[in-house]
């Protein structure tokens, strides 16, 4: 014997609808540049924006990209330029010009945060080793990610210790992850844009 089943609708009840799937909402389009590497290396400013190095090097010099930085090391004969790729979008009008300033220092501030976030409520804030002195517990960065902030590797991260150009809290063993001062990176950073 077979059973079948039959839907029973009920006169009162309007007839079920389906909703159509909500798309999501697209983001921006970045070409692969994204926030979390906000400094983009002058090969892939060369390919963005169809130009030469001379072009692009002048357009830098004329402040037309306005916020660039060389991050070579203190032995290096060639420059190591990085733009920042808000500014590079800001040149080509993809997007408009967020902050007008009076001065380049407060923009340099914002930018910094930018380039190097400060740590958030929801992750420890990384400070020196205990065993510092207080008076040496600044905030501190991996290097790690200033490399990847500056799109290098860890091996110029180190270099750029080595000469100086950047301070650590303290010594560490070549085989620890290399801890740096955020503050000399900022400065690093402020000494080294290219105007």
């Amino acid at each position: 014997m077979n059973i079948a089943s039959v839907p029973v609708f009920c006169p009162d009840s309007p007839p079920r609808r389906e909703r159509p799937p909500v798309a999501p909402l697209p983001r921006p389009f970045d070409f692969g540049f994204t926030a979390r590497c906000p400094l983009v290396p002058l090969p892939a400013v060369m390919l963005f924006l169809d130009r030469k190095q001379r072009a692009v090097v002048a357009l830098i010099e004329s402040g037309q990209l306005r916020w660039a930085f060389d991050i070579r090391s203190a032995s290096a004969a060639t420059r190591e330029i990085r733009v920042l790729r808000d500014s590079l979008f800001e040149y080509t009008r993809l997007r408009p010009r967020e902050h007008f300033h009076e001065s380049d220092q407060v923009e340099f501030t914002e930018i910094t945060r930018a380039i190097l976030p400060e740590r958030r409520e929801k992750r420890r804030r990384r400070s020196a080793p205990s065993f510092m002195p207080a008076k040496e517990r600044e905030p501190v960065v991996t290097g790690a990610e200033v490399a990847q902030c500056f799109s290098c590797s860890t091996g110029h991260v180190r270099k750029l210790l080595r000469d100086n150009l950047l301070r650590a809290p303290c010594r560490r063993a070549s085989g620890d992850a290399v801890l740096l001062l955020r503050a000399s990176v900022v400065e690093f950073l402020r000494k080294r844009r290219m105007t």
